[in-house]
Order: structure tokens, then C-alpha cells, then sequence
């Protein structure tokens, strides 16, 4: 895959706050902003030399010609990234796409989102949808195509908003599980 030509994170850093990294030169807890975001919040402040897991992460929005500037990150709620790993072996297409509600929880019912939902399940992509955990927690992560193929390949987006209301219900009883790095300090 290519990144978008000319697609930049700008003032984005959703990913410098809500991604775990547990890589050997460097580990960050998820939902707790890297200690090197610049204290205006916009970018890195050791870029230049950044870690590799940094240098190498690029969200969805860089990578998918499709969605528009409205889809960055800090704009949309949602930060598409993608899952090669846990996905159920009967869907034969690499990567899966997570979508991680960063905004607020009603993201999940805005019409871009559940159409761009609908049209990756219709084509059988895997896709999760994930919701953050407290800092230092792993997201709740639920995968959807065997929930929603119907509903997606209908267009039925009532039944889908149906399965989100119900869904982000069930979230509010999750117990998150706390992230325990093998690497660092708290390895």
C-alpha cells in the first residue's frame, strides 16, 4: 500500500495519544499523550529523529485515496488503522480495517460512518470497530462483519445504528483489560 501523494497529518496527533507502543527504544501507554506531543499539541517534538515504530505508523486516512479530509482523524472521531492479526480465518482478504472511535461515542452514528461501514463489510473486508479504554488500557475491540453482512449488504442502516446503540450499551459494562508492556519500565 501507498500513502495518498500529498496527504499530510497536519495538526493531527490522535495517533501520538490514543495507539500503544511497545517497541524496544520506546514505549507510550494507549489513551496517554507521548511525552514528546509539543505542549501546543501540534506534532512531535523530536521528529526529526523520531523511533521507528513512530516513523513507520501511518493511519488509514493517509493510505486510502477514497476518503476525504474530513476522514483525518482529529476531524472525523474515528481512527482507521489496520489489523492483520485475530481476524477469523473465513475471511480471506489482508488487512482488516479497525475503525477506533476517538470523538465522541455518537461518531458511531454519523452517516459517512456507517455507509463506509456497510461498503466494507458489503465487499468483505474484515472490519473492527473498537472504542478506547481508560489510559493504559486496551480498547474493546468487537469484529463486525458476522453481525452486520446482512444489514451492510442491504444498506439497512436503521438495523445497523440498532446493532451500535446496542453495542456501545454493552461497552459501558466492558472491563478493560490494562496494557503491560514487554519492553520499559513497566515490562
Amino acid at each position: 500500500m501507498e500513502l495518498v501523494h500529498g496527504r499530510e497529518c497536519g495538526a493531527c496527533t490522535v495517533c501520538c495519544v490514543v495507539l500503544n507502543i511497545d517497541s524496544p527504544e520506546f514505549q507510550k501507554l494507549p489513551g496517554a499523550p507521548c511525552q514528546h506531543l509539543k505542549k501546543s499539541g501540534a506534532g512531535c517534538s523530536i521528529h526529526a529523529t523520531v523511533f521507528p515504530a513512530c516513523r513507520s505508523y501511518h493511519c488509514g486516512w493517509r493510505y486510502i485515496a477514497g476518503l476525504g479530509e474530513e476522514w483525518r482523524p482529529d476531524k472525523s472521531g474515528v481512527l482507521i488503522d489496520f489489523q492483520i492479526d485475530g481476524l477469523p480465518p473465513h475471511y480471506k482478504k489482508r488487512p482488516g480495517v479497525r475503525l477506533t472511535i476517538v470523538g465522541p461515542k455518537e461518531t458511531a452514528f454519523h452517516a459517512a460512518f456507517l455507509n463506509h461501514i456497510a461498503h466494507l463489510i458489503a465487499d468483505d473486508v474484515p472490519v473492527i470497530f473498537a472504542m478506547p479504554g481508560p489510559p493504559g488500557q486496551f480498547p474493546a475491540s468487537v469484529f463486525l462483519n458476522d453481525a452486520l453482512k446482512d444489514a451492510a449488504r442491504a444498506r439497512d442502516f436503521i438495523r445497523i445504528k440498532d446493532f451500535f446503540a446496542m453495542l456501545l450499551n454493552e461497552l459501558k459494562k466492558h472491563s478493560f483489560n490494562p496494557v503491560v508492556h514487554r519492553h520499559g519500565a513497566n515490562a
